[in-house]
């Protein structure tokens, strides 16, 4: 039988514990990677969409602040709605 000291027996009990916790940071950090990288496609399609209608506001005396402000409004409104629907899932797979 092999001694070893009490902070390595403590360590070989709490191995499985910080393996699964450091697997769910790993695998949350890829999640919001991903998500972050979906928002910023759907942003882009949305724009590229609507730019036609961003130069006409702009021909019409839109100031960049103004039409940035359109953008972002249009962006949270997505992501608001997306939280709303996670949350909604969460709660429901609980």
């Amino acid at each position: 039988m092999d001694t070893v000291t009490a902070q390595e027996a403590v360590d070989r009990m709490n191995y499985s514990q910080r393996l699964a916790v450091t697997l769910q940071t790993v695998f949350g950090g890829v999640a919001l990677m991903l998500a972050g990288v979906g928002l910023y496609g759907v942003m882009s399609y949305t724009v590229s969409q609507s730019t036609r209608e961003l130069g006409l506001r702009m021909a019409l005396g839109a100031s960049v602040a103004a039409l940035l402000r359109l953008v972002i409004s249009r962006g949270l409104i997505l992501v608001i709605g997306g939280l709303a629907l996670g949350a909604i899932a969460a709660v429901q797979l609980m």
